[in-house]
């Protein structure tokens, strides 16, 4: 697609308006919230896609996102869309960690978050599989702020399924793609990972692209219980309809739980830990790396490093069939280890320091291994660790959160669209 970057550039220097399009239960038609949308009134005919893109070539991403987000805040609160309604707003990860150029107190933020609006951040599948590490960045940010997460088009990179487990969305958007073609050629296996999903979480999954009664009957059969799309509502100004008699309806986020691990091992001090020799624990370690090599159904599997040398020596052959095999394999403090497809850490010496561990999680399996030094002399084999073995989901997803946090973006990611606010 060409843009042309003199209108794409008029808009960034006017003010963003967004518009609001509606979410609505498919049993009670009634709408549920809204997702905010950025329009520059200025500019009609510029496509939020156009300034995006031209964003992000030109280096201001970040101050744009920024500018969305808080147009989206302030025209939700004035057009009074506050609890039990949901208010959807784009996100765009890598600019979530940067400081705004207008003066907003993260108190104030808190404040709206906790008591006015019940926001739902969005992250894209592509988000996901070029920069895990700045999505875990943004999920942390948004559960302590009361925030929701939900996944959006999910469906036409099944790859992206896989780490469902690991994001933990309160709420899954389908394409609209898999709405108009159910049968296509994976989609049924999206279909069923993405209703397994929910039916074990309690998440909501959404049908995005609903233009038809036809759509509204497909989104009912593949497990869609919130609609959006034309038939049930354009982007513009938010209905003047009060907001829910029913509160029970309202997207309730899942509770945001424990601070993130710091460290791997950090994840021993909520466990019944056991002490004993690393040579045990390699044996341990050696079983469950060859069963990362068996697992039918793809997903996560990431290390964290304690003795690189020994480490390449014992596992590195390995990781080159593991990252064909899986969707997000990392491993930090392993020093000069380049395997194709395998992510290493966001810096040179980025690692933890005394401790190793391993976590695997995919829909179907879950395990994590986690040691900490204690500080022995002599053999390394005889060196005694604290440790723990476990398949719980939740400890596995916080040690594998905790890991894929420091991992590297993507090398070479394909060129894509900028963030959708369309």
């Amino acid at each position: 697609m060409t843009y042309d970057h003199r209108r794409a550039e008029r808009a960034l220097a006017s003010p963003v308006v967004p518009v609001f399009q509606p979410i609505v239960d498919l049993s009670t038609s009634t709408t549920v919230g809204y997702e905010a949308l950025s329009r520059w009134p200025a500019e009609p005919d510029v496509s939020p896609l156009e300034v995006f893109d031209h964003a992000r070539r030109s280096g201001r991403l970040a101050e744009l996102d920024w500018a969305c987000r808080r147009a989206a805040v302030v025209s939700s609160l004035r057009e009074g869309l506050v609890r039990p309604l949901s208010v959807f707003i784009n996100v765009e990860p890598t600019a979530l960690g940067t400081s705004p150029t207008w003066h907003f107190p993260g108190d104030r933020f808190r404040e709206i978050t906790s008591n006015d609006l019940q926001i739902i951040i969005e992250l894209t599948e592509r988000d996901v599989l070029a920069n895990p590490a700045a999505v875990m960045a943004t999920i942390d940010w948004a559960r302590e702020r009361d925030c929701g997460i939900a996944l959006d088009d999910v469906g036409p990179n099944p790859e992206s399924l896989a780490l469902l487990p690991l994001i933990l969305p309160d709420v899954v958007k389908l394409d609209r793609r898999i709405i108009t073609d159910p049968t296509a050629p994976g989609s049924d296996d999206t279909i069923s990972f993405v209703i397994d999903y929910a039916a074990e979480t309690g998440a909501h999954i959404l049908a995005e692209g609903i233009e038809d009664e036809g759509d509204i009957a497909v989104a009912r059969a593949v497990g869609a219980t919130l609609g959006q799309g034309f038939l049930l509502g354009r982007p513009g100004d938010p209905s003047t309809d009060p907001p829910l008699a029913d509160p029970h309806r309202m997207i309730r986020p899942f509770s945001a739980g424990p601070p993130p691990l710091q460290a791997p091992a950090d994840i021993l001090d909520r466990l019944p830990t056991q002490v004993i020799d690393y040579a045990t624990i390699m044996r341990v370690f050696d079983t469950v790396t060859s069963f990362g090599d068996q697992l039918f159904t793809p997903g996560c599997m990431v290390v964290a490093v304690q003795n690189a040398d020994a480490f390449q020596t014992r596992f590195g052959h390995q990781y080159a069939e593991f990252a064909r095999k899986h969707t997000l394999v990392g491993v930090v403090g392993a020093g000069e280890f380049d395997v194709p497809g395998v992510r290493g850490p966001i810096g040179p010496n980025v690692g933890f320091s005394g401790q190793f561990a391993l976590a695997i999680l995919t829909q179907n399996y879950a395990a994590t291994i986690v040691a900490r030094d204690l500080g022995d002399s002599g053999p390394l084999a005889t060196r005694r660790y604290a440790w723990y073995y476990t398949h719980d989901r939740s400890a596995v997803r916080d040690v594998a959160r905790c890991i894929v946090s420091r991992l590297a973006p993507r090398s070479s990611p394909t060129p894509v669209a900028a963030a959708p606010q369309s």
